[in-house]
């Protein structure tokens, strides 16, 4: 049926004018002029800011050679490249910035050479990846705009909703039809995807277009963020909050579950909410993750049940129970943080460098572990600054009262620095541009901060 639609679409016309580009949709022998009354002029930048987020969490990566992919935000890449060279945002207040990534790229480079790796090209992808990390903060910093922001984030996230709501449900089977084209036909979370390998009942762990459950759950913990409580809540938020709480239990990361009361009870401290309020969010929040973690017992031979399946929220469900800490998964990434802590040991100061070797056959999940291991406790360092500084920061503009989007940053990093213990947030390319957003934003606004101090500090002194 998707297919019969998308024939219709016979040309997507993108038109210059007064460098300006207005996107109209020609359907087949309709006139669709009447769309670009509706959709807004936006400047060649504003473009390329709006397409940033849905090509990144709503398209399917392009697959070339066997595993070797590249995403849509790559081919966004070059223009973005030439935006920042255009507009020189490499330099002035981004200096810091530049100097940073400059030197991580330089300290790569150095590990590798130490270590004999610079002739394997597999290892440079860690070299690609915080260049990219660098012209995308750049970009987003120097080009952001709430208005534009905020509706293309509310309309991503919709998008989104129902996605994950048509794979969970696995409508119209959307499991065999649509998922495959993002995962491939040999994803092992798609394959065992509500049943164990023998056939039976087993938990359905959404992975949605992250294509992981782990990293779907910290999808929907940024929009949390986006969408936390405040002392004035719009209602729209107040919803999308709700959604996105609900999506977050079905990934059944029981990581994304811990930290999400931790970032519950920050965000109460953070933000002053009064206790009638944090009362009510609680109770709320608390009920729904324990009614849907034990729905399968709940609904089980009611009329009310989506399917057969009572084991579809098993897994978040051992959260509750006292074998957490006996499950194979833990025992597990245990053993290998063993493991890896002798072999930290053989070159504890610089590292082993990226070795992309060494990880083909062992996943730590755990970052500190794993940056320890590539770039030893000077790379370890390097890292846990990536959270401590911004971390400061925001706290410092917060109680000053300077900066908005200090929470954000603040919840931000507080969920980083958590699920760093059991995923690999940084690298992950879903996960890192979701810090990065939000550190653009704040320090977006930090730098707006700065320039208004400024200029009164300048009137004070000529009214002196």
């Amino acid at each position: 049926m998707i297919y019969k639609w998308l024939s219709f679409i016979l040309a997507l016309k993108i038109y210059c004018t007064n460098k300006k580009i207005i996107l109209i949709l020609q359907p087949f022998y309709i006139d669709m002029k009447w769309l670009s009354n509706i959709i807004p002029r936006l400047s060649y930048n504003e473009i390329l800011f709006v397409l940033i987020f849905p090509f990144l969490l709503l398209l399917p990566n392009i697959r070339i050679l066997g595993s070797l992919a590249i995403g849509f935000t790559d081919l966004l890449l070059p223009f973005i490249i030439i935006t920042i060279i255009i507009k020189q945002w490499y330099r002035h207040d981004n200096l810091k910035a530049t100097c940073i990534a400059g030197g991580a790229i330089a300290y790569i480079l150095f590990s590798m050479l130490i270590n004999k790796q610079i002739g394997y090209y597999r290892n440079y992808f860690d070299i690609f990846r915080v260049f990219k990390i660098y012209c995308y903060y750049l970009f987003i910093k120097n080009q952001f705009d709430i208005k534009i922001f905020s509706r293309t984030i509310d309309a991503v996230f919709v998008a989104l909703v129902i996605f994950n709501i048509f794979h969970f449900f696995n409508i119209f089977n959307f499991n065999e039809t649509v998922m495959p084209v993002y995962c491939g036909e040999d994803n092992i979370q798609l394959a065992y995807f509500g049943h164990y390998s023998d056939g039976s009942p087993g938990p359905k762990r959404m992975i949605g277009t992250m294509l992981n459950p782990n990293h779907n759950a910290i999808l929907f913990l940024f929009f949390l963020i986006l969408y936390s409580p405040k002392r004035e809540w719009p209602l729209k938020e107040k919803i999308f909050s709700f959604i996105a709480l609900v999506l977050m239990i079905l990934c059944q990361s029981r990581t994304a579950l811990i930290a999400f009361v931790i970032l519950l009870i920050a965000n109460f401290i953070i933000k002053r909410i009064p206790i009638k309020k944090v009362i009510i969010q609680t109770v709320v929040s608390i009920s729904t993750i324990l009614l849907i973690i034990n729905a399968d017992f709940i609904l089980k031979g009611t009329e009310w049940r989506i399917d057969d399946n009572d084991k579809a929220m098993s897994y978040a469900g051992k959260l509750m129970g006292n074998d957490i800490v006996e499950s194979q998964s833990v025992k597990g990434r245990i053993a290998m943080w063993k493991s890896m802590y002798e072999d930290i040991k053989d070159r504890p100061v610089f590292g082993h460098s990226p070795d992309k070797k060494y990880f083909d056959n062992k996943h730590p999940d755990n970052e500190y572990i794993a940056i320890a291991y590539k770039y030893g406790i000077i790379g370890l360092i390097a890292y846990m600054l990536l959270y401590i500084i911004p971390f400061f920061v925001s706290c410092k503009s917060h109680k000053a009262g300077t900066n908005s989007y200090s929470p954000n940053m603040i919840l931000i990093v507080i969920l980083f620095a958590m699920v760093a213990i059991t995923n690999e947030p940084m690298y992950n390319i879903y996960d890192q541009f979701f810090y990065i957003t939000i550190m653009a934003i704040f320090y977006k606004f930090h730098k707006t901060e700065k320039e208004r101090n400024g200029i009164e500090d300048k009137q004070a002194e000529n009214t002196i």
